[in-house]
């Protein structure tokens, strides 16, 4: 048997007849355990995204793809994530589209609280939005700095 660290008890054990499938076909594999991919960070609802929507669907489906979660980094483009994500609800591939809500730290310099604060709220209501982000502090990059990245 094919043994793989997947638990917290240490391994799980493949069957032997699925040992070849997954190293010769993956997407087969996929089918055989009936697994479902989900893209937990995408940014395909960005206005500058170099691909055509239905190209990326396309892709996502051929590669085993069922979900993606699309990822505001500020309240702009968190709105824009849940609109793609309504607008795109009956595509023809059958991505289940979701969206999270959230500030980039990059961002964060550029946050009104008065004004974002409100509209993130309200976001979080839409059916379509299952969790925050992107959120969290940068200190590599720091292009806002650290104490309005803790703050927002």
């Amino acid at each position: 048997m094919l043994r793989f660290p997947f638990t917290s008890y240490g391994v799980v054990e493949i069957l032997p007849h699925l040992r070849n499938a997954l190293y010769v076909n993956w997407k087969r594999t996929l089918r055989l355990i009936n697994c479902m991919i989900t893209d937990s960070h995408c940014h395909i609802h960005d206005q500058d995204f170099p691909f055509a929507t239905a190209e990326v669907f396309d892709n996502m489906r051929e590669m085993g793809v069922a979900r993606a979660i699309c990822i505001g980094v500020d309240a702009e483009n968190s709105q824009r994530a849940i609109d793609f994500c309504q607008q795109n609800k009956s595509n023809p591939q059958a991505i289940q589209l979701f969206a999270c809500v959230g500030v980039h730290p990059h961002e964060a310099e550029k946050f009104d609280f008065a004004q974002d604060l409100p509209k993130l709220e309200a976001m979080l209501e839409n059916q379509k939005v299952i969790g925050i982000g992107e959120i969290g502090l940068d200190y590599f990059y720091e292009n806002s700095p650290r104490q309005i990245q803790q703050e927002v």
